[in-house]
């Protein structure tokens, strides 16, 4: 039986042959557009045509199959491992003298695996960061894909999803609504996503947002709301979804930790305003908070953090939930004795020391300061002026020998010194009148 390579060229060679499978599969999708044939009948065919191609080019090459295979899996595939089939493909070359390969299947496949990936994004904890982070660089490849003027509208979604993305996975988001893509994207695409970001800059503003109430959170879930036509436009709101719903409730705990180093449950409540549910009480909301944290350290989302059960009490389990322990910036597991390990104590013992010998120079300076020329001379014109050396310019030595009566000049004449000025409290005159007597 022929390989499919073989097959390839009996279509009219290498080239020819795979222009004409292309040919055959965009036909296919054509079918099923106008209503002719079912989503699961063109995935069936997609398939078989694609999956043949595959095994006639050479290992890694990127084909004008990929991205028509990737998108008729999104309409007409029963089971979601049908992506992995390509998306476990790592394609790294590209050869025209396969397939008519054109700029536009470039994007178009970045787009499709992009979307794949985070669709995929299910299971452990590990899986989903590991897919997550795949999409983002899909899409990241799609929008810095070289464009000569107008960049496809596929690289502006892009853009969309792939600042969505960073936004959902940073630990610690920055503050504010500059959304900047990546610093190799053309300038086209560049200057299309600055008229496009308007409503994406205002939902990170909102998402970054270190205000703690309710109302804040109400804010941002309105902000939501009032969009819904520019995320249903961009095909971003399953995504904006889960940036309002599942991060954001995760962002707004992890910030507590920038202030506090260990919170109470009911503390939490407090202060992120966390509202009871319909007919759900105090101590229901506790425990509810509790799990929803325990959960979230659980799968990692919750960085860092730690969860102490509450101390034994007599009010009953469910009282108890408020009085659990969250502690932020916990060390990782197998460091958690680092602040009592060797090393820790090693290295703060430097640090002590390398305090007291800048104490040390510090008083060496000061005593060196006390005993200038300038210094007494100063003293000397102030004590002749009947100012009793309390006069600008006149400073009196406090106990760190730092001068507290209002500074004590410019000395020009310090061995090693240079210029020495204390708080701006300097005039030109008492300078001219140092520099005259000395």
């Amino acid at each position: 039986m022929p390989s499919p390579a073989a097959n390839l060229i009996l279509l009219g060679g290498s080239g020819a042959g795979g222009a004409k499978l292309t040919d055959l599969a965009r036909a296919v999708v054509s079918a099923e557009n106008h209503g002719l044939l079912t989503a699961q009948f063109t995935y069936g065919m997609i398939r078989s045509i694609s999956l043949w191609l595959f095994q006639a080019a050479p290992v890694g090459c990127l084909t004008t199959l990929h991205p028509i295979f990737i998108q008729s899996i999104r309409r007409g595939a029963d089971s979601p491992s049908a992506y992995e089939e390509v998306l476990n493909f790592n394609l790294t070359k590209v050869d025209r003298s396969i397939t008519p390969l054109r700029p536009l299947d470039v994007i178009e496949y970045f787009f499709a695996a992009g979307d794949a990936c985070h669709q995929l994004a299910s299971g452990s904890p590990a899986r989903i960061s590991a897919l997550l982070e795949r999409s983002k660089q899909m899409f990241e490849q799609c929008l810095t894909a070289p464009v000569h003027r107008v960049p496809h509208d596929l690289q502006i979604r892009a853009a969309a999803r792939w600042t969505l993305l960073v936004l959902g996975t940073t630990d610690e988001p920055r503050v504010g609504g500059n959304i900047s893509l990546p610093a190799h994207t053309s300038i086209a695409v560049q200057r299309a996503w600055k008229r496009h970001s308007g409503p994406y800059a205002g939902l990170e503003d909102l998402f970054t947002s270190r205000r703690r109430s309710a109302a804040a959170v109400n804010e941002l879930r309105t902000y939501v709301v009032n969009n819904a036509q520019v995320w249903e436009r961009d095909g971003t709101q399953g995504l904006v979804r889960w940036l309002v719903e599942a991060r954001h409730p995760i962002v707004r705990v992890s910030r507590l930790g920038e202030t506090f180093t260990r919170l109470k449950v009911k503390d939490v409540v407090q202060m992120l305003e966390i509202g009871a549910r319909e007919s759900e009480t105090q101590e229901a909301l506790a425990k509810r908070v509790r799990e929803m944290i325990e959960h979230w350290i659980g799968e990692f989302q919750l960085k860092g953090a730690k969860l102490d059960p509450p101390s034994v009490a007599g009010n009953g389990e469910a009282a108890m939930d408020g009085q659990a322990i969250l502690s932020f910036n916990v060390a990782p597991v197998g460091e958690s004795d680092y602040y009592s390990s060797l090393s820790f104590l090693d290295n703060l013992q430097r640090q002590m020391e390398d305090l007291q010998r800048c104490n040390a120079h510090i008083e060496y300076k000061e005593r060196n300061l006390a005993r200038s020329k300038g210094f007494v001379a100063k003293m000397q014109s102030g004590a002749a002026l009947g100012r009793g050396g309390n006069g600008p310019g006149g400073g009196m030595m406090g106990m760190t020998g730092m001068g507290m009566g209002g500074g004590m000049g410019r000395f020009d004449d310090d061995e090693g010194e240079g210029e020495y000025r204390s708080g701006g409290m300097v005039g030109r005159k008492d300078d001219a009148d140092i520099r005259s007597s000395t």
